[in-house]
């Protein structure tokens, strides 16, 4: 069985460490450039949730303590989610929602079981990412609570964006990744090989050399022109062994 030589002996070793750490690098570096996005959105969101609020705050819609129109309630939503591609929804505290902007909130089942609305009904803002089980599509939520004088809360405003135009987003940003990564491995794996290269290069000469000395031409000699300072000694050693071996 014939044994593989030294370049083919290392050259997969350097190719699998290089392509394993590009690929744990491209995958860090994805997820902290994902995970940053994911964060703007959310800030976007809650942007829009208050300004929802402050609509609402401003409007003759409530009293300072409690919500007196539905029906105006649920046609702000419309008009500012269908104006910034948001969907809006308003929460009282028993978890009727009476306002939505793509559905129709007599319709809608109790929202007190829901996280982000929970929390906002405690005085906090809440997130989530989850299907609707009202219109069978995926959102991003953010729900912020709406306080009366006395700092009671009023309501929950909830905005949502859909998360399939946030991955639509994310889509280009994975492909840059992904190119950009197989571009860097290809440059390493070339780089490898010509390392490689000049590590076994000097040492096939050797071998070479020594074939020819065996078989009596002592006129071989190894060129020490090699940039590597140990390779270059190396060569340098062996040609005096051979002119020492010569002259005896």
């Amino acid at each position: 069985m014939k044994k593989k030589g030294l370049f083919w002996f290392l050259l997969p070793s350097y190719w699998i460490i290089t392509i394993a750490s590009i690929a744990i690098i491209s995958i860090y570096v994805f997820n902290s450039m994902s995970n940053l996005y994911y964060k703007q959105v959310e800030e976007d969101i809650l942007t829009r949730a208050k300004l929802l609020s402050e609509s609402l705050r401003n409007s003759t819609i409530i009293n300072e303590y409690r919500i007196i129109n539905n029906e105006n309630v649920d046609k702000l939503c419309i008009e500012l989610g269908r104006a910034s591609k948001t969907r809006f929804t308003v929460v009282l505290p028993d978890g009727r929602a009476i306002g939505d902007t793509d559905a129709t909130p007599s319709l809608m089942k109790p929202h007190n079981d829901r996280i982000e609305v929970i929390n906002a009904l405690e005085g906090r803002i809440g997130k989530d990412r989850r299907r609707s089980s009202t219109t069978n599509r995926e959102y991003q939520y953010v729900a912020i609570p709406l306080f009366d004088d006395n700092n009671q809360v009023i309501c929950a405003v909830r905005a949502a964006i859909e998360v399939t135009g946030i991955q639509n987003e994310v889509g280009p940003m994975t492909t840059r990744v992904f190119v950009a990564a197989i571009i860097i491995s290809l440059a390493s794996m070339y780089v490898c090989v010509i390392a490689t290269r000049r590590i076994t290069n000097p040492l096939g000469i050797i071998t070479h050399t020594a074939k020819k000395i065996s078989e009596g031409d002592f006129d071989a000699k190894v060129s020490e022109t090699d940039q590597f300072n140990e390779i270059r000694v190396l060569l340098s050693s062996y040609n005096k062994m051979i002119a020492e071996i010569e002259n005896k």
